[in-house]
């Protein structure tokens, strides 16, 4: 979506887009975006999509650089002093070639229970899991980053007021570099990751550990949050 504004992207599979083309594309591109008019509520809404093997095999024609394929990207909201709010929840974004999530020059972005997996499958991008770059008022809480191992799984670059907080990264020794107080690290205990079954297993440590955001009533399935004590952590509010 380009120069637009009240844009609703839900429930769609997106996936091996962006390959062969010289434009940097990606899964789910926001970019641009315009003020229809003056609100500050949620009007680019990007919900309960899955989102995967979306990567560059050929370099941007700009720069000659592969640094672009991501799954979910916000990007150069600032060009036209994009005021609007923008949500982006319930998402699975998996082995993409860039970020699974990554905002760009943009603000006012919550990123709110998603679950990201083994993205940056691109060698030479190192941009983790979920990023905010050359951003503010970001606030990205209660996701899934799971990162490959040594590599970083979340990132914060130049970008004031951003906030990661009540996520789980899994430990595998990645550089983690985005750290909130209630962030956690351990193994999210997926179903059957290598299917593509990010549901959580009963043990999961993410169940039950989220922080209550008010602003999403459902999950990724559009059963209801919260169920049991606390929201749990991704994309996915399990029944147990």
């Amino acid at each position: 979506m380009i120069e637009s504004d009240y844009v609703t992207v839900d429930n769609n599979q997106v996936f091996n887009n962006a390959w062969y083309s010289v434009f940097a594309g990606s899964g789910i591109s926001l970019i641009t975006s315009r003020n229809y008019d003056n609100s500050q509520n949620y009007k680019m809404v990007v919900t309960r999509n899955r989102v995967y093997n979306n990567q560059m095999l050929i370099p941007w024609i700009q720069n000659k650089k592969f640094q672009d394929g991501n799954g979910i990207i916000v990007d150069s909201h600032r060009r036209f002093g994009y005021r609007g709010r923008t949500l982006i929840a319930n998402n699975i974004s998996y082995r993409n070639g860039g970020s699974g999530i990554h905002t760009y020059e943009s603000e006012h972005v919550d990123i709110v229970h998603n679950t990201a997996y083994l993205n940056n499958q691109t060698p030479v991008i190192h941009y983790g899991q979920i990023m905010s770059n050359y951003s503010s008022d970001i606030k990205v809480v209660n996701n899934i980053l799971y990162s490959a191992r040594n590599r970083p799984i979340s990132l914060i670059n130049q970008s004031p007021n951003s906030t990661f907080n009540y996520n789980l990264y899994n430990n595998n020794g990645s550089r983690q570099i985005a750290v909130g107080a209630n962030d956690i690290m351990a193994d999210p205990q997926f179903i059957n990751a290598s299917t593509g079954d990010f549901r959580l297993k009963r043990t999961s440590p993410a169940i039950n550990r989220g922080f209550r955001w008010n602003n999403l009533k459902t999950d990724a399935l559009g059963n209801p949050r919260v169920y049991g004590s606390a929201s749990d952590r991704g994309a996915y509010e399990m029944r147990y």
